[in-house]
């Protein structure tokens, strides 16, 4: 009876990593997508003008992972960023998504 639980617990924690790595993935080729369409600029060159105009444009995943590459930050305080900036950003309006 333990040993099925054990197996069963196994289980799970496996379809879980599974899970993060396939979500993983899927983002990383997101950006890498949006890489390709100019829309996230190349690794190393992104400003805190290029978080702005992809938060404006409704692209706050990507300039919330954006921000936390250039300021080396935690998710929370990235987003929390990123929402500010939306919401005091002259830009607002001025792009389509």
């Amino acid at each position: 009876m333990l040993m099925t639980i054990i197996y069963a617990l196994a289980g799970a924690i496996g379809l879980v990593i599974g899970l993060v790595f396939l979500l993983d993935a899927i983002h990383r080729a997101r950006v890498r997508q949006a890489q390709r369409t100019g829309l996230y600029p190349p690794a190393g060159q992104g400003t805190d003008q290029d978080v702005e105009r992809l938060a404006v444009q409704g692209q706050k995943v990507l300039a919330i992972r954006l921000y936390r590459e250039l300021h080396d930050t935690d998710l929370k305080t990235a987003k929390e960023a990123v929402d500010k900036i939306v919401k005091q950003s002259p830009l607002k309006g001025h792009y389509r998504s």
